[in-house]
Parts: structure tokens; sequence; C-alpha cells
């Protein structure tokens, strides 16, 4: 069985002002550099960037490491990164791996 290994991205901003990156599809090995440049292009120094999970069906661990990675990034250059929205199985997985104790993650509203 193949995988589709399909992921899209809308960039808009909340009621904060805040940028939002919306992720659509699933991050796995093939996507996560994607999901990476995004976020690196989407936000400079001193931003905050709220990236919304709510419709990611799927995360392993190239994802996670994505998220850690542009966090460390994002925090290095003066700036925050939000997770919004992790629903279902990504949900689940940032309580497994208890990300959510590194990583700044938002409740919804």
């Amino acid at each position: 069985m193949q995988t589709s290994h399909q992921i899209a991205f809308e960039l808009t901003t909340d009621d904060q002002d805040r940028k939002v990156l919306r992720a659509i599809g699933d991050v796995d090995r093939q996507t996560a550099p994607a999901m990476r440049s995004h976020i690196e292009s989407a936000t400079e120094s001193g931003e905050t960037l709220v990236v919304d999970l709510r419709d990611v069906s799927f995360m392993d661990s190239p994802g996670l490491g994505t998220l850690i990675f542009c966090d460390r990034r994002q925090r290095d250059r003066g700036g925050r990164l939000v997770i919004k929205n992790p629903a279902g199985p990504v949900r689940d997985l940032l309580d497994v791996v208890r990300l959510a104790d590194v990583l700044e993650v938002e409740a919804p509203r």
C-alpha cells in the first residue's frame, strides 16, 4: 500500500495580528522538509508564528523534529513558535512524547 504524502499550507493572520501557518495533510519523512521551509519563510526575526495543526491527520518523528528545530530557530531569532489545535492522533502523539513540555501549545479558544 502506498501513502500519498501530501501537505498544503495557508498563511493568514489571526485576531491577535499573529501570522498563522495552517498545515493541511500529513507531516512525515517526505513532507516535513516542506513544513520546515514554509515555517522558515513565513517569519522574520522577532515574530511569533502560530502553526495550526487542526487539519493534520498524521505526524511522525520527522514532523516532531521539524517542530522542535523550528521552535529553537525561532527563539534564537527572538521570536516564538506556537503550536495550535493539534487534534486526534497528532494530539495523542504530542501527549505521548510530552512535546507540550518543550513547545508552546495553545489550546483552542
